[in-house]
């Protein structure tokens, strides 16, 4: 039988005995030498995935908010914006769903979901030399184009989905020997540890990763591995 490419899961028993099946929680690189193989044998396999992942260690953003950034939102005609706001598709559709649920017309909703899902993403050195890179692989890119387009015929111009970006981090993790799982998330779980050992303390962090409140951050925090959990207790809320 052929072996499943989706990201390992496990399962855990309900209050009423019966089992859920839960995804296994993936982890960051733990060392900026460990990212860097992770991401140098990504670039081997797919460049632009690379390149995409390396976005989200350094704007904190989801796989599917990256995959639709276009270069307009970093630049304002050649000149280098000092940041820009996105409105995280997640958190605007739970939010957005759970307020027409409860009665509240589609445009108010709109309005309250668009607010609680923006988070501001700030543009430094890094990303401008990321953006370099970019753009030697891709010229001719114009203003409104994808930054991350896959560029196979029938993509349509679209970034590659998911579930193969997490294929091709199976591969490496298979290939680099990594005793942890990896998966897009990773690399905003990686932005989130930098900061940690940089010492910005939990609101800084909730607000960079675009998290509505400091529970979501300190659970978000204790799911990585190591001794992260015994700094996370020394954070001043």
């Amino acid at each position: 039988m052929k072996k499943s490419k989706r990201i390992p899961s496990t399962y855990i028993k309900k209050s009423d005995g019966s089992e859920r099946k839960v995804k296994t929680k993936s982890m960051p690189p733990q060392t900026k030498k460990e990212f860097n193989r992770v991401i140098d044998a990504v670039y081997a396999k797919n460049r632009i995935v690379a390149h995409s992942l390396h976005m989200q260690s350094l704007t904190g953003l989801r796989y599917s908010d990256v995959s639709v950034l276009i270069w307009s939102d970093f630049y304002d005609g050649k000149v280098i914006n000092k940041s820009f706001d996105v409105i995280q598709q997640k958190v605007y559709h739970m939010v957005f769903t759970r307020l027409t649920l409860t009665g509240v017309a589609k445009k108010e909703a709109d309005r309250k979901a668009k607010e609680k899902a923006n988070v501001t993403v700030y543009i430094n050195k890094a990303i401008i030399n990321l953006l370099e890179d970019i753009a030697v692989l891709n010229p001719n890119i114009t203003g409104q184009e994808l930054l991350f387009a896959n560029k196979h015929k029938r993509s349509g111009g679209t970034a590659l989905a998911i579930r193969s970006v997490n294929k091709i981090l199976g591969q490496v993790k298979a290939e680099l020997e990594l005793n942890y799982t990896l998966g897009t998330h990773s690399f905003r779980k990686y932005l989130a540890l930098n900061l940690l050992n940089n010492n910005a303390n939990i609101a800084e962090i909730r607000d960079l990763l675009g998290h509505n409140n400091v529970k979501s951050t300190d659970s978000y925090l204790h799911s990585f591995s190591g001794n992260l959990g015994n700094l996370i207790d020394k954070l001043n809320y």
